[in-house]
This record gives structure tokens, C-alpha cells and sequence, in this order.
């Protein structure tokens, strides 16, 4: 499983091992057309840092710092503590320089980024060593897509948690023992409805109890144009990411379309 610790009770996906394909390269050319604007970065300059975890830093003036975008697993075992020994290297290796997005998270931590010397992002080479995945709703697509060009690396080369892919990737039947946990879920879809100013779509015979997608009326018009027409979803093995939560049963609503992943 995969979490961020304290963002256990939001509800909000990776990419498959292959290499990205003509078509794949196609939709992220075009979701890239979908961006909105990026939050301006705020630079704070050059300041004593310390990890807390991998994807969590301590200002040198007691603020903590948050890598957006991306979260650090803590399955399969040991994992987050290997990346937490990682930053501290690259921490140690060169000088990291802040930068901070527009505005905090809504546990008053900043968030941003951190970059060596040399222009190096952080979160880049935790990404490419599979020792975080990528998540949605803090930057736009632009930075998105450089940040899961560098996840696909490491899933293709089978490095870290893809190398485990058996824990890292849970079913429909496991979602619900990861409520709370950001997770990324492969399954095949049972069914399509609309109800509620939503689409759902259903990955089990009971909709009450099985798990289950929701995608908001306002953001279907994106998930179609990027070829992620929910209706015509049904039969086709997707993989989501997210955070689970329990409606009736286990369900993540999605609310970007790259938080949803066709498979071949």
C-alpha cells in the first residue's frame, strides 16, 4: 500500500511496466493541452534542511516543507525507510535549495520542491529510484508529466516498489483494508452508471459493497477528452490511484484523468 500518513482521510495512479507507447504519448500530449496555470513557485533560498520522512522536510526555522506531488510508500516493508536514508545522502551530497508553491497544505505545511546544485529536482530522483509514485491536485499537468516520465522509468526497470508489484498493486477484493491509504488499484470493470451528478463505475457485482470509482459531473467533460470516457470503460482492465474511502463500500473518486489508467 501507499500512503502519505497524514492525509488518511482524503479521498481522491500509476502507470503500467510498459514502455509508454505512440498512443500513450498522444494523451499526455494532450492533457498537457489541458492545463490550467501553474502555481508561481516561491523561492526561499538556501536553508539548513532535514528530513522527516523522504517526502518531508524541517526548515532550518521549525517550518516543515512537503514534496508536492508525490508520495513515499510504506509497502513493501522497510521501503519508506530506505527512501528516508536516500534523501538523507542527497541531503548530505549537495546543498538543497527550497521552493515553495502558492499556498500551504491544510495541515499549514508548505509545499514545493527541492533542488541540489546543479538545478537537480529531488523528487525527480526519488521517483526514478521507485521510491515514490506520483499523485495529482497540487501542479499542473506540465510538471505532472515530467514527474511521471520519471516514475515510468523506474516502474519499466523494475526498481523498488515495482520490483514487488505482488504488494505494491492491490485488487477490487483489498481496497478495503487500505481505507485512508493513497493506493494504487488494478481491476477489471464489472459496470458503468450515472446517478447522483456523477459516473461510477463498478468493479464487482454488488455496487453497495464492492468496490467502486466516482467521477463529479464537472470533471468528466477532461477524462473524455483524454480518452477516458468512464461508459466505455466496461469489460477493460483500469488502474486507478488514490485515497480509498468507504461510501457504501470501499470507492475513490477520481478527478483527474491521469488518476485513471486504461490497460493494454
Amino acid at each position: 500500500m501507499l500512503y502519505p500518513a497524514e492525509l488518511r482521510a482524503r479521498s481522491a495512479v500509476l502507470y503500467h511496466r510498459c514502455p509508454v507507447s505512440a498512443s500513450r504519448r498522444g494523451t499526455l500530449a494532450l492533457l498537457a493541452g489541458l492545463a490550467g496555470g501553474a502555481m508561481a513557485p516561491v523561492a526561499l533560498g538556501r536553508a539548513a534542511l532535514t528530513p522527516v520522512r523522504a517526502d518531508e522536510w524541517r526548515l532550518a526555522d521549525g517550518r516543515l516543507l512537503r514534496l508536492a506531488s508525490i508520495v513515499v510508500p510504506d509497502r513493501p516493508d522497510m521501503l519508506a525507510a530506505k527512501a528516508l536514508a536516500r534523501a538523507r545522502e542527497l541531503a548530505e551530497e549537495s546543498e538543497l535549495v527550497p521552493s515553495v508553491l502558492a499556498q500551504a497544505d491544510r495541515f499549514g505545511r508548505l509545499v514545493g520542491s527541492l533542488r541540489d546544485g546543479r538545478g537537480h529536482d529531488l523528487r525527480a530522483g526519488l521517483l526514478r529510484e521507485g521510491l515514490a509514485v506520483v499523485r495529482t491536485g497540487e501542479e499542473d499537468d506540465q510538471a505532472l508529466l515530467h514527474l511521471l516520465a520519471e516514475e515510468a522509468q523506474a516502474r519499466h526497470a523494475g526498481r523498488a516498489i515495482w520490483g514487488e508489484l505482488d504488494q505494491a498493486v492491490a485488487t477490487a477484493e483489498d481496497v478495503g483494508r487500505r481505507i485512508g491509504r493513497f493506493v494504487l488499484v488494478r481491476a477489471r470493470v464489472v459496470a458503468h452508471s450515472r446517478r447522483f451528478e456523477a459516473d461510477f463505475l463498478d468493479f464487482g457485482p454488488d455496487w453497495r459493497t464492492d468496490f467502486g470509482i466516482r467521477i463529479r459531473k464537472a470533471d468528466l467533460p477532461a477524462f473524455i477528452a483524454a480518452g477516458r470516457d468512464p461508459a466505455a470503460l466496461v469489460g477493460r482492465v483500469v488502474e486507478v490511484r488514490g485515497w480509498p474511502f468507504l461510501a457504501s463500500g470501499p470507492m475513490l473518486e477520481l478527478r483527474h484523468p491521469l488518476e485513471l489508467e486504461p490497460m493494454p
